[in-house]
């Protein structure tokens, strides 16, 4: 377990190598550790309030990073620099991801948009509006095609990331907080469990189905597809995690990391 942040962790993700993790904080930075040693590498140094979420570039070149501040900060991952500040959000900014060629940055925010930028420039592309509520969750599909966000509205919204148009709404009648787009980019796995698409022109849906994790968090648990992987004692209760192979990195309150490497070889 490693110290370093001043306040609550509220993000961690492991790098596309596996080899580093960032973890984002209420201490207004981002912090970068060696997933091996633990070691702390850098601290990114500027956002102006508590930062909400991190990423990784594709490449692993490249950090971003969203804000309170109403900010998105792009960082040189091998100096630390900060190398772009975009600006349009008129709120908070809860999430933030690069699409797959790494060419696009999508943020999402309080202001009820998702804002598409160019992560070389910096430049605005899209605003994305018809969220009715606070956004929470944004995300590509596989071929970078398309964007879902998730909002407080109990809506998830697919975009066409070329034109900012909507082309669904799915109403999930329960708050949905995560999303990620299966391989195939055919449905969307959901915090809630899973969203299959039916129609390309139909605001229906199939209805969200149990969950499948293979490793994750739940309650005081970190649990698999067998069961019941290991317990967490109180202070390693986590307010945030990332899973990568069968390692998982814990966000926690007072500022601290721990990195769990578990052995599923008998798994």
């Amino acid at each position: 377990t490693l110290e370093g942040h001043l306040s609550w962790v509220i993000a961690v993700v492991f790098s596309p190598d596996g080899k580093l993790v960032a973890s984002a904080s209420l201490d207004d930075t981002v912090r970068l550790w060696d997933s091996s040693t633990g070691v702390a590498m850098q601290t990114l140094e500027g956002h102006l309030d508590r930062v909400s979420a991190v990423v990784f570039s594709p490449d692993g070149k490249l950090v971003a990073s969203s804000s309170d501040d109403h900010t998105i900060r792009l960082w040189d991952l091998s100096t630390g620099a900060a190398l772009q500040t975009p600006k349009g959000h008129s709120d908070s900014v809860w999430a933030v991801v690069f699409s797959p060629d790494g060419k696009l940055v999508a943020s999402a925010s309080c202001d009820h948009t998702i804002r598409l930028w160019d992560s070389s420039t910096g430049a605005a592309l899209q605003t994305m509006e018809g969220h009715s509520h606070w956004v929470h969750a944004v995300v590509f599909s596989p071929g970078g095609k398309l964007i879902a966000s998730a909002s407080l509205d109990n809506t998830v919204r697919i975009w066409d990331s070329s034109t900012g148009a909507e082309l669904q709404t799915f109403e999930t009648r329960t708050e949905v907080r995560r999303l990620s787009f299966s391989h195939d980019g055919s449905s969307l796995e959901t915090d809630k469990g899973f969203l299959g698409f039916l129609s390309a022109s139909s605001n229906t849906y199939s209805p969200l189905q149990p969950a499948k994790f293979y490793i994750g968090l739940q309650d005081r648990w970190i649990v698999g597809t067998i069961g019941k992987l290991l317990w967490l004692p109180p202070d390693y209760q986590a307010s945030c995690s990332d899973v990568r192979n069968g390692s998982v990195v814990l966000g926690h309150e007072f500022g601290r990391v721990t990195f769990i490497h578990l052995d599923l070889s008998q798994s």
